[in-house]
């Protein structure tokens, strides 16, 4: 495999993102042996690294790129600086991989995508049937001082950023400069979101779609789920962990405690297309849009925090539901 997988993060003792790093780099290596994997972290993220896990580092990650990292940032910005600026920092083509994902095939097929920059598109489904559109339209509009119609004449399809492959050609640096430059606009405006700067650097560049099965956000559809190459888990804690240990830290949690990944979670690791709870139930593009209504948000939050609204707003729902016979 001629493609190099690449990671970054900004991680400490306190989070589980290294052991994220870990299971999915080892399922990375597990289905690819011959693939060069690159890990780009801070100095700090680096020592922890080689503190805990120096017995096992070396059989997952190839090569480890040490970056200066703005000193002024948070973690998080720290993290998302890294990340849209990953591209400076390698040679040759890339599929860059966040760390809330398990690769479950061979993923030498992309050695052959001639593409300058290529994603999947958030929610494996286009801008106009996205449940969330009018918010992510009214949001970067705002963010980047854009008019609705600007936005909807570029064309540009509003992508997952969990995933990129990039070949190295200087239209694939631009479209990373362009995209670091985005990031920094959002950042200064107190939005550092990573994809909504994606999306505006789509909107000057161009960005081909990534087949499905490289980026299965498994949280949003089935149907990639059978063929899936990669599957993304999703670290944005909404839903409930209990439909996958890959949406819980459990996992994570033992490979902190023990320092390595013991052979029952490797089982899980190549399983994880299986390791899913009953029910789980599979909703269409209408249910999709009640339950990323205000009011479903407002409810979901609700029940979690056990409050008295939501015993009020149920009791209130069955009333209705009884004057109209439901």
């Amino acid at each position: 495999m001629r493609t190099n997988i690449v990671y970054t993060i900004i991680s400490r003792d306190e989070d589980y993102y290294t052991e994220q790093l870990l299971a999915s780099a080892w399922s990375a290596k597990y289905y690819n042996p011959d693939a060069k994997i690159i890990l780009l972290c801070d100095e700090t993220t680096n020592r922890y690294i080689e503190q805990k896990y120096s017995n096992i580092i070396q059989d997952i990650i190839n090569d480890i790129k040490v970056v200066d990292v703005p000193a002024e940032f948070g973690l998080k910005e720290q993290s998302r600086w890294l990340k849209t600026s990953a591209r400076e920092y390698v040679s040759g083509p890339m599929i860059q991989v966040d760390t809330d994902t398990i690769v479950c095939e061979k993923l030498s097929e992309v050695d052959n995508i001639r593409s300058d920059i290529s994603a999947v598109c958030d929610y494996h489904c286009s801008m106009d049937s996205a449940p969330y559109r009018n918010k992510v339209l009214s949001n970067v509009c705002k963010l980047y001082e854009l008019s609705a119609d600007e936005v909807k004449k570029s064309g540009a399809n509003y992508y997952n950023s969990g995933i990129i492959f990039s070949n190295d050609t200087d239209k694939a640096r631009k479209f990373y400069r362009d995209w670091h430059k985005f990031w920094k606009v959002g950042l200064d405006k107190g939005v550092p979101r990573d994809q909504y700067a994606f999306f505006r650097a789509a909107m000057d560049n161009s960005v081909d779609r990534l087949d499905d099965v490289y980026n299965c956000m498994i949280r949003t559809s089935v149907k990639y789920l059978h063929t899936a190459k990669i599957i993304h888990f999703f670290n944005s804690g909404w839903g409930s962990d209990q439909i996958s240990p890959f949406f819980s830290n459990e996992i994570y949690r033992r490979i902190k405690e023990y320092g390595s990944i013991s052979e029952s979670d490797k089982k899980l690791i190549l399983n994880c297309k299986s390791e899913f709870s009953s029910p789980s139930v599979i909703m269409d593009s209408f249910e999709s849009e009640v339950i990323f209504s205000p009011v479903f948000i407002l409810l979901r939050v609700w029940h979690k925090d056990k409050s008295i609204m939501f015993k009020f707003a149920n009791y209130l729902s069955r009333a209705i539901l009884k004057l109209k016979g439901l």
